[in-house]
């Protein structure tokens, strides 16, 4: 099922001509009518026409060009478009589409004019209770609007209702400024394969585009009902919005997927976008309220916030992700692997939380992480992480340099080499993971006992004589005093649970490059790591 109408001219509306400046149009309510009449005829409204579009009637008033009962005719293209059974064929095979049309209730031209060049210039165009169907689908949108365009704008949408081939309007988003472009209300319903489904769609909304940012990206209540094998697929998302969105930062993959670009084309792009901006995107970022009911699992997502924020000491990236569920359920086939392997530990769901804080200083080459830096399993465990980093600079300076190498490297190992030779100027200040226990080792060590029939104390007795096994096997060229250090924290943290901490902190500068040359080289200096392996008790012990 395919819309041809929603990929060319309207959906160009929502999707090519959905970058945008400074918007300079106004509404103009005491228009002279011909003036807009001159517009209207300049790009092919002035009557109704039933091979292009079609109206019952126009209305001027107050500066708005009104038409009712609006019917869009055309013809999809047959490389677009699914091709209808029993459509006659050209000699290459291709069917030919039959022809199609598109209702819309009421379209609305506010302020039309023509400037000196005798293009459309218009403050406002809205679409109300846009509707097609077919034998297998339908789409209902209560309404589409456009507010203050720019002349380029404006003069390609006038192109577009007359029925001119325009150049393809992806190629020309750069050009175009806008105050807003919005969808509201879109219903799809349909069937393929004997399986209906149902989308629906409360907004979708573009604002305040500008020369290098969108003010606001809305996508906002999302439901979607279908089948899956049979079963019944449920999927809602309250909203996916975006604030301050610099796309500057990444114009040229803009325009490179505005142009159908293949994959190389795209990689080549993404390595051009400068690093440094992609680390100051957008203001502040928003998933929230996902839900899904699908076979054998439900999951469930209450939020996930982003922020960024370029403050006179660096810039600083916030990441909460406040509650994520997954539920299997045993009932169903497709469930009762994951339901049974979770039950094993005593869980019947996971719950997942995460927070990250992160601050780039770009004067002096350090990224960092503070605050509180987490992934949690409600009921199970915590990794807590620090990182520090200098030289952070020279590693987005070598990004820069290698991006036309990483995009025309198509082996993965040479992309693997080629980010290691960037990341070498990276300087480790201090490294940490803290896995905390929060009842996973119990439950891993019960359910273990239970299968191997035996008791929890007499399972974690075996497991310390296993490390310690373990250990006595270690290489050689392993300092025996970080061996001993490691039997003694892993041994304490299997036995009664509480943290277990790894944090490697050298004495004196060691960059990435010095650290793979050991490896490498399998001659690793130990102490100059500054690696330590402990074990904190539980809280409260």
């Amino acid at each position: 099922m395919k819309h041809a109408f929603m990929g060319a001219a309207m959906a160009a509306l929502l999707t090519g001509l959905a970058p945008a400046g400074t918007a300079q149009a106004q509404h103009m309510s005491r228009l002279d009518r011909s003036a807009a009449d001159q517009a209207m005829e300049a790009i092919g409204l002035h009557r109704s026409d039933e091979n292009r579009i079609s109206f019952e009637r126009s209305d001027f008033r107050a500066g708005i060009y009104t038409f009712t009962n609006v019917t869009f005719h055309y013809t999809p293209d047959p490389e677009a478009t699914d091709t209808d059974k029993g459509a006659a064929a050209d000699d290459t095979g291709v069917q030919d589409p039959e022809p199609r049309e598109i209702h819309a209730d009421r379209m609305r031209l506010d302020s039309p004019r023509l400037d000196a060049n005798g293009n459309l210039l218009l403050h406002g165009f809205e679409l109300e209770g846009l509707s097609e169907s077919d034998a297998q689908s339908s789409f209902l949108i209560r309404q589409m609007r456009l507010e203050r365009p720019n002349p380029e704008m404006s003069a390609d949408l006038g192109r577009m209702l007359r029925g001119d081939e325009v150049e393809e309007t992806g190629s020309r988003w750069d050009l175009y400024r806008f105050g807003l472009l919005a969808m509201d209300d879109l219903t799809v319903t349909g069937s393929e394969t004997d399986a209906a489904f149902e989308l629906r769609l409360d907004r979708l909304a573009f604002r305040d585009y500008t020369t290098d940012t969108l003010g606001r990206f809305e996508f906002l209540g999302l439901a979607v009902q279908g089948q899956s094998e049979g079963e019944p697929v449920t999927a809602s998302l309250a909203e996916i919005s975006v604030d301050g969105l610099k796309t500057s930062s990444y114009s040229g993959l803009m325009e490179a997927l505005a142009a159908g670009a293949d994959e190389a084309e795209l990689s080549a792009a993404y390595y051009a976008a400068d690093p440094e901006d992609q680390m100051d995107m957008f203001d502040r970022a928003q998933i929230r309220g996902f839900d899904l009911e699908a076979p054998g699992i439900s999951s469930t997502l209450d939020e996930i916030v982003m922020t960024m924020d370029r403050r006179r000491d660096g810039i600083w990236s916030h990441v909460h992700m406040g509650s994520l569920r997954l539920v299997p359920d045993s009932a169903a086939e497709a469930g009762a692997q994951l339901a049974s392997a979770i039950g094993l530990l005593g869980y019947d769901e996971l719950e997942m939380s995460l927070e990250s804080n992160t601050v780039y200083d770009p004067e002096a080459g350090r990224a960092y992480t503070t605050g509180e830096n987490y992934i949690q399993l409600r009921d199970g465990l915590r990794l807590d992480m620090v990182q520090d980093f200098g030289g952070y600079h020279q590693y987005l300076a070598n990004i820069r340099a290698m991006s036309d190498r990483l995009a025309q490297t198509e082996d993965p190992d040479q992309s693997a080499a080629l980010v290691l030779e960037a990341l070498g100027p990276l300087s480790i200040n201090r490294i940490a993971l803290r896995l905390q226990d929060l009842s996973l080792l119990d439950r891993a060590i019960k359910a273990g006992a239970a299968a191997q029939g035996m008791t929890p104390e007499e399972l974690r007795a075996q497991s310390g004589l296993m490390i310690a096994a373990g250990m006595m096997a270690a290489p050689p060229e392993l300092p025996q005093a970080l061996v001993t250090e490691a039997a003694t924290a892993l041994t304490s943290f299997v036995n009664q649970g509480g943290t277990l901490v790894i944090e490697m902190a050298p004495p004196e500068l060691l960059t990435v490059a010095e650290l793979m040359a050991q490896v490498e080289s399998k001659m690793f200096d130990f102490a100059a790591l500054g690696l330590r392996i402990t074990a904190e008790p539980p809280a409260g012990d």
